[in-house]
């Protein structure tokens, strides 16, 4: 019994270092896919006072979508998109990162 509580032990440490470390790799670039119903790009700098992002769902649903300057944690610009979105963002000087939220398992999101 001792032995396989052990082993469910090291396996549930194994999963969780998994998980936990999956996620920031993840968000280490201007790139992200929503797991389940939302996700987090890395910051990224705005070139020339200019971001991109894209954004696409699957099958044509909603995703919740803002730009979050991270000097300052101010939200930039939201919005509810469906199906594929892409917009330019001007004025900016800072860096950048894309949230996804409400987003259907599937949904990417690109900020450069």
């Amino acid at each position: 019994m001792r032995k396989r509580l052990h082993a469910a032990a090291a396996a549930l440490t194994t999963l969780v270092a998994v998980a936990v470390t999956a996620q920031p790799a993840q968000a280490a670039t201007g790139f992200c896919v929503a797991p389940w119903s939302g996700c987090e790009t890395g910051s990224v700098p705005a070139g020339d006072g200019v971001i991109w992002i894209h954004i696409t769902t699957p099958a044509l649903n909603l995703c919740d979508w803002r730009v979050r300057d991270t000097d300052n944690w101010q939200i930039v610009r939201s919005r509810t998109t469906v199906g594929e979105w892409g917009e330019r963002i001007t004025g900016v000087h800072s860096w950048y990162r894309l949230e996804l939220t409400n987003c259907r398992t599937g949904s990417t999101g690109t900020i450069t």
